[in-house]
């Protein structure tokens, strides 16, 4: 069983997971300027994160209960 790799048959890698990665991030960036509730959600997520306030950010990461890792 032959297994599969992001390289072309000429040797030149593939440019997949870079346009995976720009579509990712364009379609963040659109969700942030388009939908107020996902930049409210992302600048409390930076004000929290950068607070330095140990106890603020384990509060706010438990709110997620066990998805609360994943999101961190």
């Amino acid at each position: 069983m032959a297994s599969k790799t992001f390289e072309k048959t000429s040797g030149e890698p593939s440019k997949l997971p870079l346009y995976i990665s720009v579509v990712i991030f364009g379609t963040l960036l659109l969700t942030y300027f388009l939908i107020p509730q996902v930049r409210e959600f992302m600048n409390e997520s930076w004000n929290t994160l950068t607070s330095n306030d140990n106890d603020r950010i384990r509060t706010w990461v438990g709110d997620f209960g066990w998805f609360g890792p994943v999101v961190l």
